[in-house]
């Protein structure tokens, strides 16, 4: 079959697309047909109709009449007969198929349901069986207070007011009446340990270990009864008497011998020196002890009398007393050293925090002269009220560290506080001993710093 452009009318190859003599487009135009929603023609390779916007298919009326036919075909069926028919079987079958429906047993479906409310019928209490007369329960005698059992009591705490002293602080309350840490807060509903303040009164639960019970004899310990024992009420035993009441004057731990104490855990110098009414000073001057936090447990510490007074000069060494070498009064008169750091009202926080004081000398210092470091802690409102805890020669050095073992012996109710100042004095070495003699300066001024 000869093709011609549809264009210039010349031959050209059935599969060619673009005539080879004008160059015109081959292709036969797009078929169109008759969409099925507004019934408007549009191409046949469209998807959508441009019209409506409904998708486009082919109006198909051959399927319009392979439905009717369908229709018309059951129709006859079903008017034959023989269509009922298999319907009703297939509808039979399925229903033989389906589980069987739950009844209503025949007493509940025959009982009408009342009309009106029915009577109650009361039920008379069944009585207690009557036991024979010979099976009366048989009450035994009250016993003799003798003969009468009398279970152990436990120990009845005794209630202790203490009154808190300066330097003390709840582990040390605790140790002294021998109670926990815990026990003693919880009994004077305190949250916190280092909240106590002095002159505050606390509860301390002491038990009472001498409480004796009336004596119990073995022969009556059993109390006889009738025949039906389990109906007899016992009668109750009298209250036990405590013999004996703990005092209420506080007791020093545990000592070996008069005048001494066994350090305990959580002790301090300061809360030992309160409870013994003594400076640390003076216990530390007593015993020789140059370094306060070398205490340590077990420790037996000497109590000094009540009109021991402490030298002056630095606590001697454990060896025999030596003889205090004369100090020559210096003629030369020096200016108060001026301190640097850290400044008044400065604060530190934890153990391992690091202090470091700092001054300087205006002047210098002459041969045999040092400076002397002067630490106390705050112990009352009144700007007198210092416990001195340092003295220490530091020789020409400008700076010293505050040491470790102070912290915490400040007490807590006046913010933990220490003071220090320094000053410039003629000091002999002899060995190990070291003597402070005559100031040869004022006193420089005095801060304070606060460490918790």
């Amino acid at each position: 079959m000869i093709h011609t452009c549809p264009h210039c009318g010349k031959a050209i190859s059935p599969d060619t697309a673009v005539c080879p003599h004008c160059g015109a487009d081959t292709k036969k135009p797009a078929q169109r047909i008759r969409c099925r929603h507004c019934h408007r023609r549009a191409s046949a390779n469209l998807t959508v109709c441009p019209h409506c916007g409904h998708r486009l298919e082919a109006w198909r009326p051959d399927r319009l009449l392979a439905a009717l036919g369908i229709l018309i075909l059951l129709a006859l069926w079903l008017g034959t007969g023989n269509g009922w028919a298999a319907v009703s079987k297939a509808g039979s079958q399925l229903v033989a198929l389906l589980p069987p429906r739950a009844t209503l047993p025949p007493a509940a479906t025959s009982t009408p349901w009342p009309t009106s409310t029915p009577t109650a019928t009361l039920i008379p209490p069944t009585p207690f069986p009557t036991l024979p007369p010979s099976a009366t329960p048989t009450a035994s005698p009250t016993p003799s207070p003798s003969d009468t059992p009398t279970p152990s009591p436990s120990p009845t705490p005794v209630v202790t007011v203490y009154i808190v002293k300066p330097g003390d602080t709840a582990i040390s309350i605790a140790l002294r009446y021998d109670v926990s840490l815990n026990d003693l807060l919880a009994f004077n509903n305190i949250d916190n340990a280092d909240a106590i303040r002095v002159d505050q009164e606390l509860r301390i639960p002491v038990p009472n270990p001498t409480a004796t019970t009336a004596p119990t004899s073995a022969a009556s310990a059993t109390p006889t009864v009738g025949v039906a024992a389990t109906h007899t009420t016992a009668t109750p035993s009298p209250t036990p008497t405590v013999e004996g009441t703990a005092s209420p004057t506080p007791t020093p731990a545990a000592t070996n011998e008069p005048g001494t104490y066994v350090v305990q855990p959580g002790d301090t110098l300061i809360a030992i020196a309160g409870q013994w009414n003594v400076s640390v000073q003076a216990l530390m001057a007593y015993n020789n002890i140059r370094d306060a936090g070398s205490l340590r447990v077990g420790q037996q510490l000497r109590i000094p009398p009540a009109d021991y007074v402490p030298p002056t000069a630095t606590p001697r060494p454990p060896a025999a007393t030596p003889t205090p070498q004369p100090t020559p009064t210096p003629a030369i008169s020096l200016s108060p050293p001026q301190l640097l750091d850290p400044g008044d009202n400065a604060a530190y926080n934890g153990n391992n925090a690091i202090i470091m004081l700092q001054w300087r000398n205006p002047e210098g210092l002459p041969a045999g002269i040092e400076n002397i470091v002067h630490i106390g802690i705050i112990t009352g409102r009144d700007e007198n009220d210092i416990d001195w805890l340092l003295s220490e020669a530091v020789g020409t050095a400008s700076q010293y560290q505050v040491p470790a073992w102070l912290f915490g012996q400040a007490p807590v109710e006046f913010g933990r506080g220490y003071v220090w100042y320094v000053q410039t004095a003629a000091v002999t070495h002899n060995g190990d001993e070291t003597t402070i003699g005559s100031s040869v300066s004022p006193e420089s001024t005095r801060r304070r710093f606060y460490w918790n």
